[in-house]
């Protein structure tokens, strides 16, 4: 019987709206097919069913739950699309359940996926028939510095020209304990080890970090590279590439491009480059912050590419602190990339303006930049609920002055005069 029976597929349709838990102890043991494996495809499909909307409604199989947990959504895969679509044929060293791939599929003639884990890649094969993916080939096979160029050799078989093959690798980044690693001399595999061996194979390749992974650290580690990529999604940091293209690349790490993006919920992607060199000899000016004031917080790209000072010279911005990452205008600007707010008033942190803020604002939103208190400490202190009509920012100003600004998003307001608008509607 195949592992993917119609009696297994049958079972995990009938259940789709069962908790999966209550599933796995009723009939556990009592069918013929795998029930673990039709508990995380139940599972999987739920989670897919956001991340991948085009995988929603299909026979699909998922047999682990890590393998939905991890895998890119629509979102990114579409991102990666636009670097992918140059390449006619494309080699995925680490597939997993194959979002990315399935993208690449689409604009190469073929993608080759290297797969170590059995069971997923059977799976993965499978699904690729269910989504008619005919150009993609799925081996599993585990990457090694010993295998690598056997493995690409065969990958690239027919294609003569190096220019049209790119390489994408998604390591995985977790030891063998399930702790996560940040570095990617910890990854598996480890790309150190295999690079050159690659880019002997092909004139690009782009790798997938964690995104908490430290740019100039990973950057000097690689010791070429083309450009980096931040990539957020409605203003959460889902990943992190580095991008080597031997036609195009820099040796000096603090010249190469630091390009931040992210997708709005308007469905546009917003973008800020810049290089390390570029954000250390940017010159900034510092203000303190005043009522009526515009008050800026930059986008989570913007803020793990650390584009700090380049930020205040883009948009003509003052910086409230070196390590406040919050910025002032007294005009509105309108291309800033992040959330604009207006400033209401301004307390100190002490017990007297505590009380005061307790008093006038029981409920708000709370955060933190450079505050020795985190934003549920802050909250506690001030003993306010949480609301969406008022944001508090709890900060540091010169001279160690912590400060709580109290503000209302821009778009709550009804007028743009920048010491008009306080008056809310």
């Amino acid at each position: 019987m195949s592992r993917y029976s119609k009696r297994l597929l049958d079972f995990i349709n009938e259940n789709q709206d069962c908790e999966p838990d209550k599933l796995l102890l009723t009939h556990s043991g009592k069918h013929e097919f795998d029930v673990k494996l039709a508990v995380n495809t139940i599972e999987g499909r739920k989670r897919m069913l956001k991340k991948m909307p085009e995988w929603a409604n299909r026979e699909m199989i998922y047999p682990t739950s890590i393998c939905t947990e991890q895998s890119s959504s629509y979102h990114t895969g579409l991102f990666k699309q636009k670097i992918f679509q140059n390449a006619s044929v494309i080699a995925d060293l680490t597939g997993g359940i194959g979002v990315d791939s399935y993208y690449a599929s689409q604009v190469a003639e073929r993608v080759v996926i290297f797969e170590k884990n059995k069971i997923l890649a059977e799976a993965a094969g499978h699904n690729f028939k269910i989504l008619k993916r005919n150009n993609i080939r799925v081996h599993n096979t585990e990457i090694s510095q010993s295998n690598i160029s056997d493995l690409l050799s065969k990958a690239f078989e027919g294609d003569t020209q190096k220019e049209n093959r790119l390489v994408f690798v998604d390591p995985s980044r977790r030891g063998a304990e399930g702790q996560r690693s940040y570095s990617i001399t910890d990854y598996e595999p480890n790309i150190l080890d295999i690079k050159d061996t690659i880019l002997k194979y092909s004139s690009r390749l782009l790798i997938k970090v964690s995104p908490m992974a430290d740019i100039t650290k990973t950057l000097n580690q690689l010791g070429e590279c083309s450009k980096v990529l931040v990539v957020s999604v409605y203003n959460e940091c889902k990943e992190l590439l580095f991008y080597i293209d031997i036609n195009d690349y820099s040796l000096n790490t603090e010249n190469v491009p630091i390009e931040a993006w992210n997708l709005t919920k308007s469905g546009n992607w917003q973008t800020l480059s810049f290089s390390i060199n570029e954000e250390k000899n940017t010159g900034i000016e510092f203000q303190n912050p005043s009522s009526g004031q515009f008050l800026y917080e930059p986008n989570t790209s913007i803020i793990k590419a650390g584009g700090f000072k380049i930020t205040a010279k883009r948009f003509s911005l003052s910086k409230i602190s070196v390590n406040s990452h919050l910025y002032l205008s007294d005009e509105y600007t309108a291309d800033f990339q992040g959330r604009v707010f207006n400033i209401l008033e301004i307390f100190n942190f002490d017990k007297r303006d505590i009380k005061k803020i307790t008093n006038s604002y029981p409920k708000a939103s709370v955060a933190v930049r450079n505050f020795p208190l985190s934003a549920q400490e802050l909250r506690e202190r001030l003993k306010i609920e949480e609301g969406d009509e008022f944001f508090l920012f709890g900060t540091h100003l010169p001279n160690n002055q912590r400060k709580i600004i109290i503000c209302k998003k821009l778009d709550q307001l009804s007028i743009f005069s920048p010491f008009e608008s306080n008056q809310i509607t």
